[in-house]
């Protein structure tokens, strides 16, 4: 038996290590976390519910819950980052990026601040005003983040320059099922920190690692 379990985690070793070799997201338990980010989180990577409350991992991960410990708990530290040099948006769970999307932060004369943030307030609807007196009604996963300016992270229906260049008039855009995600994954105090340099022209645009 004791040879059979050194075995598996030899085996488990093996695997895990041939595909952060190769670049590959392998997922032992298919519970839609990669092996890796199940290490760095310390969940279980052969039972796809760790904490054994319904949900899986990933669920409760990507929705900012804790996949360590049932009962609706959200004792975890979750934080985004916005890259603006990229136009690159990540998010974190307890320090672990779960992911990243595409962004369009304030364009040049408007730009989105550097500094470290915090989410003040959550509004699921809101109207924007521009500056030639038009408005964009009915916009969705608003969350206030610099209440001087009024800058929001929130979903932007009216363009689709994400990742490619600085659209906004400073607030942090994301596509609205993107915006929607974060909506459920952020909490009020939660950290958003931003950093990078704003482009002054278009971007190429690429892909997502999810």
């Amino acid at each position: 038996m004791l040879r059979f379990v050194i075995m598996a985690c030899c085996l488990m070793f093996f695997v895990v290590s041939s595909a952060r070799a190769a670049g590959t997201a392998f997922d032992f338990d298919s519970d839609g976390l990669s092996d890796l980010v199940e290490i760095a989180l310390k969940t279980d990577l052969t039972n796809p519910d760790t904490d054994g409350d319904g949900y899986t991992d990933s669920v409760e991960a990507y929705t900012g819950f804790n996949p360590l410990q049932g009962g609706g708990d959200r004792g975890v530290a979750r934080h985004v980052e916005v890259d603006l040099s990229t136009q690159k948006f990540y998010y974190f769970l307890n320090g672990v990026k779960l992911g990243e999307m595409l962004t369009s932060t304030g364009r040049p004369g408007v730009p989105t601040p550097n500094g470290t943030f915090k989410i003040l307030k959550k509004i699921p609807v809101k109207t924007y005003r521009t500056v030639t007196g038009g408005s964009y009604p009915n916009a969705k996963w608003n969350m206030l983040f610099e209440p001087k300016v009024g800058l929001y992270l929130h979903g932007a229906f009216w363009h689709s320059d994400f990742g490619i260049r600085p659209r906004s008039g400073g607030c942090v855009n994301l596509t609205e099922k993107d915006a929607g995600q974060m909506y459920r994954f952020l909490d009020v105090g939660d950290k958003i920190k931003i950093y990078g340099k704003t482009p002054k022209g278009a971007l190429k645009l690429s892909k997502t690692s999810s």
